[in-house]
């Protein structure tokens, strides 16, 4: 809690390892107030209020907003309610934050959700929680003196019940589908009655035997028409053979220019024969050549000799210049590598002097954090400040307490004396009182006649003036009562100055305890002085050191990054690179120049390698020349050839149009013929094409005339099938086909043997509605009869008072314990009634009792109901684990106290959580866990005690 109620700091409370535990403090210390912020939390609203809505009480007066956050255990999982109320600008408040969570998981994220999930998961509502686990000031009775629709309602939500209210709506909405459904379904059977007949059925099956002929003769009709078509397509393939070989033959004629091209043939091949004789002489002056040119010097061995040649004096100027370029290095080399030296020794030496700064730090550090400090010596010093001030403090309280004691003697003397002249008086007044009554009876009295009261003759009339005694007996009276009065007032005002000086000194001395626990582990206070001039030493030797470390480590760091120090650094670096690169240079061309020289040692020498190389040259020209005249002559054979395969190919082209020609009309066995003589074979065959022509003309008229007969036949067949369709069918097109006539009547054969099977299961269908008119008539009435008996008024009723009657028994052994056998619960009309067994067993209503009662009735209520609920809960009913009590202990004596303290305790140790809000020390100290609560400065503070 923060900013709530009375807790405006962060107060944080754990009863989780926890049985029993009082909340103990003086009244408005703030002990309701954490029953209240477990109700907020969960719920959103504080029972103490009388609007559930208001929200604004809740935060501290100093606060703008109040935070509550609440951490329970439910079926073994962790939950956490957290609500965060924040003030408005108009002087209202609102809730700002409203979250449910379990682990990582939200429930729920606002007000509306996070109250429907509390309810859900707890199954009760704040007044029902309010009523059974958290019984706050003012609510504790409640559920004793609720009437019984609220406390039937409470019972449901707690033990579980709601379930048979469900289940009864569940069956009364089951029984109305159940009657509407059969209404809907005999609507239905009365309509399809009147459509499934005997006679309907008949003509659905004459529908399809008539069909069924009709397709049997379809058939034998449509095997007919195919037969003449088979014949028509025959004498088609005839006629079309006989035009086709009419055309391939008259399609058959002779090229021209057959007769000239046996003379273009002579001459090419002629031309060609002279022409291959010249490229065979070019040819072999080629070959001569390239014998030449192999015999005679490799011009690329000799070139490649020339190269090594130059290439071995190119190194050779080389190495010398590399050798002398890294005899320079190698003495800039020395010079640089001194100066770094140098450099590097001056850093070695800084570095050393930090290592041993460093080193003097850490020791001084060491001794410092093993030593005592100031800031622990000032503490020490402020303890055995506030243990004077508490034992100053605790003397004085001690002192005020033996004063407000002394101060009480001569006003309780004062009271006794007061009380006794009290009594005095008052007994005087009694007394006059009395004989003033007898004397109003003395016109009574006659002289001679008997006293009604001693039966004695009188004698004389008595003669007696009591008023006047009486009325100054009753004013003295008064005085010294008012005398009584004030004396008790005295003595009441210094009995409260008293026990306050007393709980004044209790705190004081509680505290002065806690000081000397603290005292008692510190050094005593006259060594303070010399452990603070010890640990300003320490600190001072440390800053010194500090101050030195950092010294040395600046110069070092100057010394390391100056230009000076990088500049001769860098220039070793160079010189070092130069001379290893110079050295890896030098010793690869060392490396080639070798291998060169023993290659060159190898070849001629270069005058006569340059004398081979020009002979090479002008074979190599030589043979170009050769090359030049075998490719003249190579020219000229491709264009004779060239002619020669024209001529060639226009005899082939002759000779392939022959063949192409005579296969057009193979099939018909044209006469075989020569092509070597081109103009004869062609004569041939046109002769023979032009006799098979005039032929095959004859024949083609005949087949036409047949075709012609047979169509007229067809034609007849296709006219009587499509008059039986058009009369049997509905709908056919004058132009339709065969084959669209045999799918219409398949068609209408399909559907009238669907129709018949429709039919036929819809008969099946309609008795199956029969069937299941009859099994939702049961349901209904089966639905109808548990929706009756499980309305609220039967046997909700009944097992309301049934849970009563169960929870009356542990209520009433508990009470019976609690008020000393004289009372006992019952259940009377469906209302708690007390049995009072020390008054002839009378019969009380529960709003007839005392505060005290009424407190001992609700208690053993509660408690039973708590210890039942688990017992008689239906499953999934949420279990009762913790109950708070908030009230009603201070109206009871101190037997009942202890009793009622005994029953706590025992119902502590049945594992159930049980907080009790009192301001009664006694009870509270029985109870092994206290949080005393204390209100200071408007602030409430609490402290776990445990005994």
């Amino acid at each position: 809690m923060k900013g709530f109620g009375a807790f405006r700091e962060w107060t944080d409370i754990d009863l989780a390892d926890v049985d029993l535990v009082a909340l103990v403090g003086p009244t408005g210390s703030g002990k309701s107030t954490i029953i209240d912020a477990i109700t907020f939390a969960l719920y959103g609203t504080v029972a103490r209020y009388e609007n559930n809505q208001l929200v604004a009480p809740a935060i501290n007066q100093t606060s703008n907003e109040a935070r509550v956050s609440l951490e329970f255990g439910l079926d073994g999982q962790i939950l956490t309610a957290t609500r965060i109320v924040r003030r408005t600008t108009s002087g209202r408040a609102a809730t700002r934050e409203a979250r449910l969570e379990r682990g990582d998981h939200v429930l729920a994220g606002d007000v509306t959700s996070m109250s429907q999930e509390v309810k859900g998961l707890l199954g009760l509502d704040v007044e029902q929680f309010n009523r059974t686990v958290v019984l706050p000031q003012g609510k504790f009775a409640t559920f004793l003196h609720d009437n019984h629709k609220d406390r039937q309602s409470t019972l449901v939500r707690l033990l579980g019940m709601e379930w048979y209210r469900r289940i009864g709506a569940a069956a009364r909405g089951r029984a109305a589908w159940a009657k509407a459904q059969t209404g809907a379904l005999r609507a239905n059977l009365a309509s399809e009655t009147r459509h499934l007949t005997d006679e309907r059925r008949a003509a659905l099956e004459h529908r399809v035997t008539q069909l069924d002929t009709a397709r049997t003769r379809f058939k034998a009709d449509l095997e007919a028409i195919n037969d003449l078509d088979n014949e028509l397509h025959n004498l088609d393939d005839g006629i079309r053979r006989l035009s086709d070989q009419i055309d391939r033959m008259e399609s058959v004629v002779a090229p021209d220019g057959v007769a000239e091209l046996a003379d273009q043939i002579t001459n090419a091949t002629r031309e060609r024969t002279d022409a291959e004789e010249n490229r065979r002489r070019r040819s072999t002056e080629r070959l001569r050549a390239k014998e030449a040119l192999r015999d005679g010097p490799d011009i690329a061995t000799v070139r490649l000799g020339l190269e090594e040649h130059a290439k071995l004096a190119q190194q050779s100027r080389e190495y010398d210049d590399v050798a002398k370029r890294l005899d320079t290095a190698v003495r800039e080399y020395a010079s640089a590598k001194r100066a770094a030296d140098r450099v590097q020794k001056e850093q070695t030496e800084l570095d050393r002097c930090v290592e041993e700064a460093r080193e003097a730090e850490r020791t001084a550090r060491t001794a410092r954090e093993t030593a005592v400090t100031t800031t622990q010596v000032d503490t020490w010093s402020k303890t055995h400040s506030r243990y004077s001030d508490a034992s100053k403090h605790a003397r004085a309280t001690d002192e005020a307490v033996r004063s407000a004691e002394e101060s009480m003697r001569p006003l309780e003397k004062a009271l006794r004396d007061a009380e006794s002249a009290a009594s005095g008086s008052s007994a005087r007044v009694d007394d006059l009182r009395q004989r003033a009554g007898i004397l109003g009876h003395v016109h009574l009295l006659e002289v001679g006649s008997d006293c009604p009261l001693c039966l004695q003759e009188v004698h004389e009339l008595p003669a007696h003036d009591l008023d006047t005694e009486l009325r100054q007996a009753e004013a003295h009276n008064a005085v010294v009562l008012s005398a009584l009065d004030k004396a008790r007032q005295a003595c009441k005002d210094a009995e409260a100055v008293r026990m306050k000086r007393r709980a004044e000194a209790s705190s004081a001395l509680k505290a002065l305890g806690g000081y000397e626990a603290d005292i008692a582990s510190i050094p005593p206070s006259n060594q303070l002085g010399a452990l603070r001039t010890k640990a300003v030493e320490l600190e001072a030797a440390v800053g010194k050191a500090k101050s030195s470390t950092q010294q040395a480590e600046t110069a070092a760091r100057q010394h390391r990054e100056s230009a000076a120090h990088a500049k001769v650094i860098e220039a070793y670096d160079a010189v070092n690179r130069q001379m290893n690169r110079l050295r890896g240079s030098k010793d690869t061309l060392e490396s080639e120049l070798t291998s060169l020289r023993n290659r060159v040692l190898a070849l001629p020498r270069e005058d006569a390698l340059h004398s081979e190389l020009a002979k090479a040259e002008r074979l190599e020209a030589e043979l170009r020349e050769a090359d030049g005249r075998f490719e003249d002559a190579e020219t000229e054979y491709q264009g004779a050839s060239a002619q020669l395969a024209a001529v060639d190919g226009q005899r082939e082209q002759a000779i392939e149009l022959f063949h192409a020609s005579r296969a057009q009309i193979a099939e018909f066995e044209p006469p075989i013929a020569d092509t070597t003589d081109l103009v004869r074979a062609w004569t041939t065959l046109t002769e023979w094409t032009q006799r098979e022509a005039r032929a095959g003309a004859t024949k083609h008229g005949a087949a036409a005339e047949n075709k012609s007969v047979t169509e007229q036949l067809r034609a007849e067949r296709l006219a009587n099938l499509r008059d039986r369709c058009v009369h049997l069918l509905d709908n056919v097109a004058t132009d339709a086909t065969v084959s669209e006539l045999g799918d219409l009547l398949t068609e209408h054969a399909a559907s009238a043997a669907a129709n018949l099977k429709h039919f036929d299961e819809e008969r099946h269908r309609l008795e199956n509605l029969r069937k299941q008119i009859a099994y939702r008539t049961e349901q209904a009435e089966v639905a109808d009869e548990l929706g009756y008996l499980l309305h609220a008024d039967r046997f909700g009723g009944w097992l309301m008072e049934a849970a009563m009657e169960v929870l009356v028994e542990p209520a009433t052994a508990r009470l019976l314990e609690l008020s000393g056998g004289q009372y006992s619960l019952e259940v009377q009309q469906r209302d708690f009634a007390v049995r009072d067994h020390t008054n002839a067993d009378e019969l009380r209503m529960t709003r007839t009792l005392s505060g005290g009662e009424t407190f001992l009735a609700s208690l053993s209520l509660a408690l039973a109901l708590a210890d039942a609920t688990a017992e008689i809960a239906a499953e999934g009913a949420p279990r009762m684990e913790s109950i708070f009590l908030d009230e009603g202990f201070g109206t009871l004596d101190p037997h009942t106290l202890d009793t009622v303290a005994t029953a706590v305790e025992e119902l502590g140790t049945t594992g159930r959580f049980v907080g009790i809000v009192t301001h009664i020390r006694e009870l509270a100290d029985r109870m092994p866990v206290r949080l005393e609560v204390t209100k200071t400065g408007g602030a409430a503070t609490v402290e776990r005690i445990e005994t």
